[in-house]
């Protein structure tokens, strides 16, 4: 089996024949030293005693979302409190319910002037 060394060394290319025959097993009495999860023969893994013995990682747990609440401060516009009416708004937000009216009660924007 040693003669076949050269020629696989030659095929891998960039192994030299130590490291080669080194993780054949050659030159230990057919012991392999290698680190990790390997193939042996015919679909055979090898598992070494430290991976066996590794603990599992922690599971993360989700993070529960709150629900947004009154009077916090605005996450999307700094410097302003949520559930006000901003210039941005589609509806108004008085006393604390979303409105589609004006306070004269008419169906509007809030921050429209008529042209």
């Amino acid at each position: 089996m040693a003669f076949l060394l050269p020629a696989l060394a030659s095929a891998i290319g960039g192994y030299g024949i130590d490291k080669l025959g080194k993780a054949i097993g050659l030159k230990d009495g057919g012991k392999i030293q290698k680190e990790g999860l390997y193939l042996l023969h015919k679909g055979e893994i090898v598992v070494p005693a430290k991976i066996v013995n590794r603990k599992a990682p922690k599971t993360k747990h989700p993070v529960k979302k709150t629900a947004p609440k009154k009077g916090a401060k605005s996450k999307s516009m700094k410097g302003k409190k949520d559930f006000t009416t901003k210039k941005t708004s589609k509806d108004f937000n008085r006393g604390g319910k979303r409105q589609t009216r004006s306070a004269g009660g008419v169906k509007r924007r809030p921050f429209t002037k008529r042209k």
